[in-house]
């Protein structure tokens, strides 16, 4: 017995749209309703012009800070400050999250990269890199909450690797008008051109 293939009629067609416009309208609502990292309260994305935050070659920018490589395991966790004047960034004080391109160099065995707030005690099991031995530059896009006092931790699991991060944003708990406020009050305190 054969079964035949039919085209689909105007009415089933027609449901099927219906079905995945209500699915992209939840989907759509859901993204913008985003929960602060810390808590049960919205927070506010704000993009930035991308700032080189910390790079771990020696001899690139910023010239300070963690300026060797990733070793491996618990005993080489590296604590990185994210708010304040840090690297080629200023972060604020009230950011509870960060947005950030890393990118690993010269990595020396499989392995990965797990990015996490600085006061979590246990390193999570989720990573933010996975890479291959003697791989190229390698990038991923890192949303990572921060600690209360604005630092994140990164943990290699397998030989050395460099790491280099430039920040692309933040989450603030301030509101929308809070953060308007602050633009208006920034605005008029500049001298005319």
């Amino acid at each position: 017995m054969q079964t035949r293939l039919t085209r689909p009629g105007t009415a089933t067609l027609a449901a099927a749209a219906a079905v995945l416009t209500l699915v992209a309208t939840l989907v759509a609502i859901q993204a913008w309703s985003v929960d602060a990292a810390p808590g049960d309260e919205d927070s506010t994305y704000v993009p930035v012009s991308p700032c080189r935050l910390f790079d771990t070659r020696p001899g690139y920018e910023p010239l300070e800070g963690k300026k060797t490589p990733l070793g491996p395991g618990v005993f080489s966790v590296h604590t990185q400050q994210v708010t304040g004047f840090v690297g080629n960034c200023v972060i604020p004080s009230d950011a509870v999250a960060v947005a950030m391109n890393v990118t690993i160099t010269n990595p020396t065995e499989r392995s990965n990269l797990r990015i996490f707030p600085a006061d979590l005690d246990v390193v999570p099991t989720v990573s933010s890199l996975n890479w291959l031995a003697d791989q190229a530059p390698t990038p991923n896009k890192v949303d990572v909450r921060l600690s209360p006092d604005g630092q994140i931790r990164l943990f290699n699991a397998a030989g050395t690797v460099n790491v280099l991060a430039d920040v692309v944003g933040y989450h603030t708990d301030a509101t929308l008008l809070e953060l308007g406020s602050r633009v208006a009050t920034l605005e008029a305190a500049q001298p005319f051109a």
